[in-house]
């Protein structure tokens, strides 16, 4: 016995509306933290947080996006950039070798995914947040940890003159990364 043909059309109608779901869900955000290390000491630390990072529902929450960033007022652009200091002091610890743990303070700044320039009116938007420092003198190894608090996994990454090292982690919550080792003296 053959379906009947509108039964056809409605398990079709679902098969294609189920295979179109991945393809407009949003991954769900992490903290990608790079540090950049410099042989004249000098000591970069870039974060780039998706305020999506802020809601409830962040892995089904559309990215916000170049347009509705150009609509917000000044007051929750302010509101954004505290949010994202927030999360990165309760989400992540910072630590250098064997001086122990550092407060940084960050600059946050309104950017494309990758610090890319926003170009059309649907980029998503990212909170670049930035701390600029000298490696501490006589540290040998930087780490993190990620917080038990974290609600978002922290992916530690680091540079070396500019050239990415290839080992690098993905902590959960309450997870400490590996000593990335700075060298003598931090050099």
């Amino acid at each position: 016995m053959k379906p009947p043909r509108p039964f056809l059309a409605a398990v079709v109608h679902v098969v294609l509306a189920l295979a179109a779901f991945p393809a407009g869900a949003h991954p769900e955000p992490d903290i990608p933290v790079r540090t950049q290390f410099m042989k004249d000491g000098a000591c970069t630390v870039t974060i780039e947080l998706d305020p999506r990072c802020f809601v409830a529902e962040a892995g089904t929450t559309p990215y916000t996006v170049k347009r509705a960033l150009e609509a917000m007022t000044p007051e929750r652009k302010d509101e954004l950039r505290k949010l994202a200091r927030d999360l990165i002091k309760t989400s992540i610890e910072f630590v250098f070798e064997p001086g122990g743990k550092v407060e940084p303070e960050f600059g946050v700044e309104f950017s494309g995914i990758n610090e890319a320039p926003l170009k059309t009116d649907e980029d998503p938007v990212m909170l670049i947040c930035t701390w600029k420092t000298k490696t501490p003198a006589g540290a040998t190894g930087w780490r993190l940890k990620a917080m038990k608090e974290a609600k978002f996994a922290v992916i530690f990454r680091n540079y070396l003159e500019g050239v990415e090292q290839p080992r690098f982690s993905v902590l959960f919550p309450g997870e400490t990364s590996f000593l990335f080792e700075l060298g003598p003296a931090g050099k």
